[in-house]
């Protein structure tokens, strides 16, 4: 049947709705990216994602330029023309975990492989190659405490430059080679020497002395200025010292941007600035220009911190996952991989990176090319495993105060040689007691945890309260969404023969209770740097395989979620295949909480703590009279 015209009319305005409509959601569509790109992301600029996490080495490879490196040829003037196949020369000196020291290598992404330098019973840091490249500055606390020593490659001679009982290191060249500058830990806290090298016996002349932090000195190539990292305004930031002044001479030229810093490094020919920072939660390499010093500096890599190839055409980044340092070189003009991702196998302590004299006169005293780390402790499987196969036992842990004292049969003696080894560094026995070793399955887990590692006897919980006692402080890092925790020990003997000065700003769980909202919804608050000397307890235990445990998501709510205290030695295991080495796979059922009203009897009842062994008598059930409501009549009021 035809439709009446009058029906037509009522259909004809719901047919240019749906039309309307249909253009406007095309119009959105096309729209809403647009004013998303060029409105939405214009305040914060992307970074290149060059290596915001490790990727496997087979798949990194040379990326293409990102808008970040237009900014930085407009900042070289082009005067650094790309290169596709770059292999810089020179060679870099790095400080490196080596065993229970630390010690110097040499090394060459593509020209050298890892090699020893120095191989003693102490530590040597932070080297510092000179100008020419005939000598390594260096700390080395070969005599018991910490002092600047000068290796002569020419000869072989070793020069001792200060002679005193508080820490000095980090030390970097004037352009001429004749001064040192220098970290040093005095009245209680960091500061920055000039030592001339032509007269030892004039005294070291301070260039800063404030209550504040002053470290990681680097000398302009240009030689009339040095740039150092301080807190004196709250945080830390970059300062230039102008040598050439005396009122005025201090200069903050990051101004905030990327704090926390660490690490700055001249380009050779003096004009860039890098530095270490944080760009969204994630480690960022920063540039600044000195020929146009009132614009900020900016990203453009990602990175914990960097070094100048000599020709000043590559940066060296070092790119840090927590506690697994790995090196990679990338043009500064194009920002594509100019070097091979290079993984080290331990923690990096300073490097330097210069070329001259350097490549013909340290072939001779490299001690053995390639380096081979030594290991700390050897595996002895004492208990035999059960069957079925691929099970194993606890360990008995002698005289360490725990409630538990089992570990793995695979990890206690790695926890042993740890143990001893802190007890060694920091003077006192900090892993005799602990919070918690193995934790049986019997036991409950605090609420909501994931992943409970005391559970395998593959973890230890260290005793948290030496940090109310001001002996123990912990440092937050963020890494790939996850927190992690950096356990610093105090040293026993604060005579400068232990640890190192701190340089981090700790993080105080316990702000949350002082009434600030803010510390209270972070969970926490950065506090000053403590005085003293501190041992890196967290990166020390790495060294025998023992990793820390990340905070759970609530951390920030519910303080046990925060798991700082933590360590696991996981052999590459994941947590079920831990599991299953000493339980079968009924065991790892997930238990409720709640105990059920009617008991499951069994053939060997487990006594839990929140169930008694004797039933409890049940009350008797007794009849209750039924209220009746009553009312009372009101006067006047018509009765029924």
């Amino acid at each position: 049947m035809a439709a009446s015209p009058k029906a037509n009319k009522k259909r004809q305005p719901l047919g240019w709705l749906t039309f309307f409509f249909a253009l406007l959601v095309v119009l959105l569509w096309i729209g809403i990216p647009i004013i998303r790109d060029q409105y939405l992301l214009l305040p914060t600029p992307t970074l290149p994602a060059l290596l915001p996490t490790i990727p496997p080495l087979d798949t990194l490879v040379p990326t293409e330029s990102s808008p970040q490196a237009s900014l930085l040829n407009v900042a070289l003037g082009e005067s650094i023309a790309p290169q596709n196949d770059t292999d810089p020369d020179g060679l870099i000196v790095l400080a490196m975990s080596d065993g229970p020291f630390v010690h110097l290598f040499a090394f060459h992404p593509t020209r050298l492989p890892l090699s020893r330098l120095t191989n003693h019973p102490w530590d040597d840091l932070h080297p510092a190659i000179s100008p020419d490249g005939s000598r390594i500055a260096y700390a080395s606390r070969r005599n018991g405490y910490w002092d600047i020593y000068i290796f002569d490659l020419r000869n072989g001679n070793l020069t001792r430059v200060t002679d005193t009982p508080e820490y000095d290191g980090w030390p970097t060249w004037s352009p001429d080679g004749q001064w040192l500058a220098y970290e040093t830990h005095t009245n209680g806290n960091l500061d920055i020497f000039i030592q001339s090298l032509s007269d030892l016996s004039q005294p070291p002349i301070p260039l800063t002395n404030t209550p504040s932090a002053d470290h990681s000195p680097a000398w302009s190539p240009l030689g009339q200025e040095i740039a150092f990292v301080s807190d004196r305004n709250g945080q830390d930031e970059v300062w230039t010292a102008r040598l050439d002044q005396i009122g005025e001479r201090y200069t903050n030229i990051s101004l905030g941007v990327g704090s926390p810093v660490r690490s700055p490094a001249w380009s050779p020919d003096g004009r860039f600035l890098t530095w270490g920072g944080q760009n969204n939660a994630t480690d960022t390499i920063f540039l600044w220009d000195s020929s146009t010093p009132q614009t900020p500096a900016f990203p453009v890599l990602a990175g914990h911190n960097s070094i100048w190839s000599p020709d000043g055409k590559v940066l060296l980044t070092r790119q840090a996952d927590f506690l697994q340092d790995n090196l990679a070189g990338f043009e500064v003009s194009s920002q594509k991989l100019a070097l091979p991702l290079s993984v080290m196998p331990a923690a990096i302590h300073g490097m330097d990176w210069k070329g001259g004299q350097i490549n013909d006169l340290i072939s001779k005293f490299l001690v053995d090319s390639p380096a081979v780390l030594p290991s700390l402790f050897t595996v002895q499987i004492t208990l035999a495993p059960q069957s079925p196969p691929n099970r194993f036992g606890l360990v008995a842990l002698t005289d360490v105060n725990v409630p538990y004292p089992f570990l793995h049969d695979a990890v206690d003696e790695s926890f042993l040689a740890l143990r001893r080894e802190v007890a060694r560094q920091s003077g006192w026995d900090v892993l005799g007691n602990l919070e918690n070793a193995y934790l049986p399955i019997t036991e409950p887990p605090h609420p909501g945890s994931v992943d409970e590692w005391l559970l395998t006897g593959r973890a230890f919980a260290v005793n948290s309260l030496p940090v109310q006692a001001g002996w123990m402080t912990i440092t937050r890092e963020e890494r790939n969404g996850q927190t992690f925790w950096r356990i610093f020990i105090r040293a026993r003997y604060q005579d400068g023969s232990q640890g190192l000065p701190m340089r981090q700003h700790p993080w105080s769980l316990d702000a949350r209770y002082n009434g600030d909202p803010r510390a209270y919804e972070q969970g926490g608050a950065l506090v000053s740097i403590p005085d003293g000397y501190w041992i890196d307890f967290t990166e020390l235990a790495s060294r025998f395989g023992w990793q820390p445990v990340p905070a759970l998501q609530n951390w920030r709510t519910f303080y046990p979620a925060a798991r700082f205290n933590q360590l696991v030695k996981t052999d590459g295991l994941n947590w079920a295949a831990a599991m299953a080495q000493f339980y079968p796979p009924e065991a790892l059922q997930t238990p409720t909480s709640i105990p059920t009203l009617t008991l499951t009897p069994t053939v060997s009842p487990t006594i839990r703590f929140y169930r008694t062994a004797t039933p409890l008598p049940s009350s008797t059930p007794t009849s209750q009279p039924t209220r009746r409501p009553t009312w009372t009549p009101l006067p006047g009021a018509v009765q029924p």
